[in-house]
């Protein structure tokens, strides 16, 4: 595919629509423009692709415009091969010298002048969302006046209405120097045979720069007086183990909320991830895949393969509206983690890390109709460098008269070797740890009591959980994870809470894994989608009184990062196979630990080798089968911005 640029109208059109058919078609109740590109018809606009004429008579397409759309085009997931040029992934924000978190949303790239339309035919009680913007790449962008219109014609009546005229400014107003959003009532338009034109055009003078204009996913949605869908809530605090929770035993104070949330709710005592680190284990959370299968593993140059199918394209294709605000860094949209949201939003800085992600996710939610929404909250929090702000800092070992830290330097060096701790050293560390966990917690309090607010707490299911643990000591190492699958790294937390739906109180002591979690969600909203592509099991007749399990009594996790050892482990209630497979000497070793009698996993015992043998044979069937995916390589590498994430995490240098 060759796209050009000439400043001559022409009309785009993948397929030729029918006027008779217009005539005729359907009330829609949820109708999202990207999902019917096909349908759209340019008139006019700077870039001429797609176009029979000979290349001699074209215009090549300007650099930054060819940049932009090689960066960011759309993926639908299903035919990579051939996205539109038009429709993109904005993994940029148009404000970039003040945002506080780098935002992904799914756009239609309109630079001035360009005219499209489509035809619909909308519900009663419908309103058009939608969003609008300038990318400013330069100072030189803002310069200018830039038109947004939309018209509607009713193709009944020949009459012709305009419904939106806004004008952006941002070289003068700070405020047009980011993405704004309306909602459009449609009421008086319902029940009718319609086309929307939506229309960009520079006001005045010519400006320097060729304007990268840009409508934000436009929407017809028709709102639903009734009780509707459970929401979604899927909260994720990275490298939180399980055991300094209070709702899990823990000795300290570290998580009233989240113990409240457990006591409203059914909580999971033994979930197990699928990985001892971020990339791989939350790939494996939103897709519910082993990590042999979805193949994200390596921090560089990878991600998923669009033809994956993940939770939040699930829940899309339900009408589900999907939003997702992280940490960036193993979570970033260059993975392929923003596959299926509206909105995929980073904050690449840890000051004040949950306190803005709620006041961001609250935001959203004030704007929010009767619309189901899927919400991803993810959180670095809880991961080192352990720096809880006061009084947290203090909270669990005020009397500490020691100068060791928990910055990333002073862990580095704990873990070279290069400096010896002392028993009272470790528990500050571990104070600092639980510090953060208790700072975490208080800060989202106030989401909840946003959700009770508005009415919505009663129709939201709440899943709180960890992509993996941290190791103090127990094996070695000091603040880290993603070199073992002793439990402290693959036991997480766990908990469901639907009121009405889940019962209160209930704590299952039957092992779960986190791929699990994917599939009981689609359970709970009553998801009609098929389940036939995902390896993990619901929980939801678990959860439910009286209910069966149905569940593998053997949870399987994974290792397998750029180095050339892999791991890989088969845990059931009562012991632990873990094989250590160097790719570069051809040697596997074998561990098995019995749980029941050393449930800290000190000693590896000797097993007959018919057990081994057949322990490896799952594994071997479960790889095997991975093998039949495809791994997709990032050939321009990570973006500065995750980069930079992953130094500030520790995970390059």
């Amino acid at each position: 595919m060759t796209l050009f640029a000439s400043g001559l109208p022409f009309v785009l059109q993948c397929r030729g629509p029918d006027r008779d058919a217009e005539r005729q078609k359907p009330n829609v109740d949820l109708f999202r423009l990207i999902d019917h590109f096909e349908e759209v018809e340019f008139t006019e606009t700077p870039l001429r692709g797609l176009l029979e004429d000979s290349e001699e008579e074209q215009t090549q397409l300007p650099p930054r415009f060819a940049e932009l759309i090689e960066n960011n085009i759309y993926r639908d997931g299903k035919n990579e091969s051939s996205p539109h040029p038009f429709i993109l992934k904005i993994t940029k924000s148009p404000r970039p010298d003040s945002v506080r978190g780098l935002r992904t949303k799914n756009a239609i790239l309109a630079p001035a002048p360009t005219t499209f339309s489509f035809s619909m035919r909308p519900a009663e009680k419908s309103t058009l969302d939608f969003g609008y913007g300038v990318i400013l790449e330069s100072v030189a962008d803002r310069v200018g006046i830039f038109r947004f219109e939309i018209w509607v014609e009713n193709l009944d009546t020949q009459s012709r209405t305009q419904i939106f005229n806004k004008e952006l400014a941002p070289e003068f107003d700070k405020r047009h120097r980011r993405w704004l959003h309306r909602r459009l009532p449609l009421d008086e338009l319902a029940n009718q045979n319609l086309k929307f034109t939506f229309q960009t055009s520079v006001v005045g003078d010519p400006v320097p720069n060729t304007p990268i204009c840009v409508w934000v996913n436009p929407t017809v949605v028709k709102r639903k007086p009734s009780r509707k869908r459970p929401n979604v809530l899927l909260i994720s605090m990275d490298t939180l183990r399980a055991d300094h929770l209070g709702c899990y035993g823990y000795s300290r104070d570290t998580s009233p909320y989240i113990d409240h949330i457990a006591d409203e709710g059914v909580r999971f005592n033994w979930a197990i991830s699928q990985a001892p680190y971020t990339l791989s284990s939350h790939m494996s959370l939103l897709t519910s895949l082993y990590p042999s299968f979805h193949k994200v593993n390596k921090l560089e140059n990878n991600r998923l393969n669009p033809k994956i199918t993940t939770l939040a394209e699930v829940l899309y294709n339900e009408g589900y509206r999907t939003w997702a605000i992280t940490g960036g860094g193993q979570t970033s949209h260059s993975y392929g983690f923003a596959q299926g949201f509206e909105t995929y939003i980073q904050y690449t800085s840890r000051e004040h890390d949950v306190e803005n992600k709620v006041e961001e996710t609250t935001n959203f939610l004030r704007g929010e109709d009767d619309t189901s929404f899927f919400i991803f909250f993810h959180s670095y929090k809880t991961h080192a460098p352990y720096i809880p702000a006061p009084p947290y800092d203090k909270k669990f070992d005020p009397d500490y008269q020691g100068d060791i830290t928990a910055d990333l330097d002073t862990i580095d060096a704990i873990n070279n070797g290069d400096i010896e701790i002392s028993p009272e050293d470790l528990n500050h560390i571990i104070s600092l740890y639980d510090g953060e966990i208790r700072e975490a917690d208080s800060a989202l309090v106030p989401l909840f009591r946003h959700l009770k607010r508005k009415g919505l707490e009663e129709n939201t299911l709440v899943i709180f959980t960890s992509d993996h643990g941290e190791e103090f000591g127990e094996h070695g190492d000091v603040a880290r994870h993603s070199r073992t699958l002793f439990d402290e790294l693959i036991r997480v937390p766990l908990i469901f809470r639907l009121p009405g739906v889940l019962p209160a109180g209930k704590v299952i002591e039957d092992q779960v894994q986190s791929i699990d979690i994917l599939p009981t969600i689609l359970d709970l909203v009553g998801a009609e989608s098929e389940r036939e592509s995902f390896q993990g099991t619901s929980l939801a007749s678990l959860m439910s009184e009286g209910g069966s399990t149905g569940i593998s009594r053997y949870a399987f996790s994974e290792k397998l990062s750029s180095d050339p050892i892999f791991l890989r482990s088969l845990r059931s209630s009562e012991n632990k196979h873990i094989f250590k497979d160097n790719r570069a000497t051809e040697q596997v070793d074998h561990f098995f630990f019995d749980l029941r009698n050393d449930p800290t996993e000190q000693v590896s015992k000797q097993v007959d080798s018919r057990s081994v043998e057949e322990m490896r044979d799952r594994i071997a069937f479960l790889v095997e089968e991975g093998e039949i995916g495809e791994e997709v390589e990032i050939h321009k590498g990570i973006d500065q911005e995750t980069w930079k994430a992953l130094k500030e995490l520790g995970y390059v240098k």
